[in-house]
Order: C-alpha cells, then structure tokens, then sequence
C-alpha cells in the first residue's frame, strides 16, 4: 500500500466554537478579509489553508501581508471565486520554481519556460517569509504564468450554509477549487475553465449534470486517508449478459504493454449471476465491479430474483459502473457503504465500460478513465470522480498523449505531441513527475500540466506510440488498440486536414 499524509483535522457542527489545543497555526503574515457569510468563506478555504493565512471578517475580501501590502480578491469583471483561483494557481507555480534553491533541485520544464520572464531570481526567495514571496509573486503579470498552470484534481460546488462545511478540510487538502452556488438548491453552473482546469466536478446537488460527480459530506470524509489497491493486486469484474465483450475491450486496453501487472491480479466475467453469486461477490472485494442487469428501486435484478439494495451495507466495492432506473441511488448506497466512487447511467455500452476499466487498471483517475475511454450517454459519477482505483508501485506516473498534425499541404505525416500528466496516490498537486521515454523531453514538469513538446514526430512514430504504455488521442479521438495504428494514424490525420477523400 502507498504512504498517505496524515489527513487534514476535522470539523463537526456543534452548539459552540471549540478548537483543541494541539491544533496550532503558523505565522505566515498573512490573512484574508472576507464577508462574514458561508458562501465567501468557503470560496477562500483553499487558499487560507494553502498560505496558513489568518480569516477575518471584512467588508471586502481582501489579501492583507504584513509587509503593508493590501491585495483586493473582487475586481471588476472578476468574481472572489476567479480571484482565490488565480492567486492559488500563481503561488503553486511560482512556490515549484522557488523550491529549486531548496533541496528539490530537479531540471524543470517549467523553470526553463517561466523564470526568464520573472522579475526576481526564484532561488533566492527560498525560506523567504510567506509575505514577501508573495509580495514578489503578485508583481508577475498573470499571462506569463497562465499556460504553464497545471490542473488541480477537482471543481467541486458547494450549498451557501452550514450543512457543506464538514467538506472544507478535505477539498482545501487536495487544493480544491470551490464555486458556491448563490442558493440553497446548488444548481452548478459550470463554465468552460471548470472543465478544463480540473480533471473532475462535483457538487453537492442530487441532480448532477451529465459528468459530474455527486457528493455528500458523508462521502467525503469517508475517503480521508483512503489508498488505492496495488496494481498487482486488482480484482475486476464484469457482471452482464454482454460481460465477455467488456472483457474484450478490457484486454484490449491493457495489452501491448499499457498494463503489466502479475501476483494476485484478477479478472472475471459473468454473463448470468444469482443474488447469492452477487450477494458474494459484493463482500470479497472488487475495486471496479460493472453489474449491467437492471437496477430498479427494489436492487439488482439477478437470475433468480432481485438482490435489496439494503444488502450492500457490508459491501467491499471500490468503483463500479452500473446502469438502470435506480443505478444513481444504489450508487449512493454503495458509496456510502465503504465505495469510492463509480459511474452511473440508465444505459451503458459494454465496450465503452470494459475501456473505462482498463483504464482505471492503468491508475487514471475515474474521471480521466471515462474520457478516455469515450463512455457516451448521459452518465453521472456518485462519489469522488478524481479518485483512482488502483496505484503503481515507484514513480508511475499517469498520463496521456495526444498527437495533432502539422496543418501543412506538403505534410500529412508530421505531427505535433502534447504530454498531458495527472494525478495519483503517488503525485498530489504541486508534485513534479518524469516520462523516461523518446516521446517527452528530459524534464520533470508539474503533474497536472499539459506540455507541448519541441518537436514533431512522423506518422510512423506516432503509430509506434499507440502500441505504447501510454494512451494516444490522435486529433481528440482515442485509440483503443482495436484497429491498425498505420491506418488509424493516417485516417484522423486525412480527416483533420480536410482530406478524408484522398487516394490511399
């Protein structure tokens, strides 16, 4: 199992303020104003946890250091919430560039990008006070950092009263960006910058969106200090009358070299099962479980009857994919019986959910498994979409690959790769990670971080890449290892170029 940092102090509502004494905060000389109303405070927590700021109640939201300098977090055209975005996305770049003067002195792709552009030197701000790095940090205009901000984990949307706040200490943990809805029904309103600076959404409202998550106080604290189950180690199962295509496109995914993993690994599939099989394999321990029978409001529609969702009390699931009327509440009660998290829709493609496990068997989190795995329709997560299942041993970092060509007459074969990294057990925000591979330049980059690299490679380097660990998009469409990687290179290259009629 992987080392996990102890988790953040909880918060439990009570009848008065109580903070025990073993709780200290540090001195950073810095503290933030807010108006004293849930809404702004929980857009803020984040970044206080982030700068160990003090929180006070104010007129205006406002960063205060006590160096003198007053910084206001409502501007016009900009919300508080864009604000505590922009200034917690600056100081976890700018903070990576200062640690090379520190003990972390690795070759950096973004130092080499970002620091001849800065009006300081970064090394020599290391062990400055807080208030002064961020006095140095605020001169920078916020262009020049802007493409090399990674994503953060997850976007979540909150209710504006007491009931979220037992939530606080896990998102700001995980550097969480957080948007308040301005009433108590949390109808998320996500924009265009939610979905591509995070790797997954949720929200606290029942009727989530089609791809984002739904999240309870009870779910989240249920993952604090949560580890994801060893890759050699994964038990996955496909439970369907289709289960053998899952297993198909399963295998598909993880062969060629994208997934080696040995020891106690297991996949099954189950065409037909009876409430005392799923009943059974509920309890053992599944870290993906997709049941594609029926799931009404009575339970799971097995061979011989229906298995009550009241069973799932003792379940040991981790994520699953299931598909029915009632699929959305029994993946609440999975959720809140001991899962983490899992897709839901009223119809799933069995080809579709075997890709989403394979990927999951590579550690991507459950959101970027189900992009990359293309699922359609309209599903929903329940639990926490940026958890991964499973985990690497090492320096395993997982991360994708996307190949656009040269928009060029005279070249169909030159292509342009871009690195995208994310998240894992093994590499929270503000982590560095390394691809030891011809594709990616000799660097370490942020994990998060999308990073075009300064070269092109040919269509038969890129049809070499797809047979690759790594999944590749050519030009938005993902390769799954079902078609020829020469002809699927030179397909999406025709059509992206307008050539989708040419001779071959």
């Amino acid at each position: 199992m992987a080392d996990h940092p102890r988790p953040p102090p909880a918060i439990e509502r009570g009848e008065e303020l109580h903070v025990p004494d073993v709780l200290e905060k540090p001195d950073t000389g810095v503290t933030i104003a807010v108006p004293p109303t849930y809404a702004d405070v929980y857009r803020i927590a984040p970044l206080a946890f982030y700068l160990g700021a003090d929180v006070v109640p104010g007129e205006t939201a406002e960063l205060r250091l006590d160096v003198g300098h007053t910084e206001p977090l409502r501007r016009p055209g900009r919300t508080l919430e864009e604000s505590v975005d922009r200034l917690l996305a600056r100081c976890l770049l700018l903070d990576s560039l200062v640690r090379v003067g520190g003990y972390y002195t690795l070759p950096r792709y973004e130092y080499d990008e970002v620091a001849p552009h800065l009006p300081f030197y970064p090394p020599e701000l290391y062990g400055r006070s807080v208030d002064e790095q961020l006095m140095e940090y605020l001169e920078v205009p916020f262009d020049v950092l802007e493409p090399y901000v990674p994503q953060r984990p997850l976007t979540v949307a909150l209710r504006p009263d007491a009931a979220d706040a037992t939530m606080l200490p896990s998102l700001a943990d995980t550097l969480a960006r957080v948007r308040v809805s301005e009433s108590a029904s949390v109808r998320p309103a996500f924009d265009a910058a939610d979905s591509t600076d995070s790797v997954a959404l949720a929200t606290t409202d029942r009727e989530t969106p089609p791809g984002v998550g739904y999240l309870t106080p009870e779910m989240v604290s249920s993952t604090v200090g949560y580890t994801p189950t060893a890759a050699d180690d994964l038990h996955v199962a496909f439970v369907a009358p289709d289960a053998e295509v899952s297993l198909g496109t399963y295998d598909t995914v993880v062969s060629d070299g994208r997934e080696s993993t040995s020891g106690n690994l297991t996949v099954t599939a189950d065409t037909r099962v009876t409430t005392d099989d799923l009943d059974r394999l509920l309890r053992e321990g599944v870290d993906f479980l997709h049941f594609g029978g029926d799931v009404t409001d009575e339970g799971f529609v097995c061979a011989d009857g229906v298995l009550p969702t009241d069973a799932l009390e003792d379940a040991d699931v981790t994520t699953f994919a299931l598909s029915g009327p009632a699929s959305f509440e029994a993946g609440v009660d999975l959720v809140e019986n001991r899962a983490v998290a899992g897709v839901v829709a009223a119809d799933l493609d069995a080809a579709e959910v075997g890709r989403l496990a394979g990927y999951l068997a590579s550690g991507f989190p459950l959101a970027v498994a189900a992009e990359l795995a293309e699922v359609s329709g309209r599903y929903r997560f329940v639990g926490d979409p940026s958890l991964e299942a499973t985990f690497r041993e090492g320096i395993h970092l997982p991360a994708s690959l996307s190949a656009v060509p040269v928009d060029r007459r005279d070249s169909e074969g030159e292509f342009r790769i871009t690195v995208t990294s994310t998240f894992s057990s093994n590499h929270e925000p503000g982590s560095v990670g390394w691809l030891a591979d011809d594709f990616a330049h000799d660097e370490y980059v942020l994990v998060g971080s999308q990073v075009e690299q300064p070269f092109t490679l040919d269509a038969e380097e890129v049809a070499e890449l797809l047979c690759d660990v790594y999944p590749v998009r050519c030009n938005g469409d993902v390769y799954h290892g079902e078609a020829d990687p020469a002809a699927f290179v030179r397909r999406s290259a025709r059509r992206t170029l307008g050539r989708e009629h040419d001779v071959q």
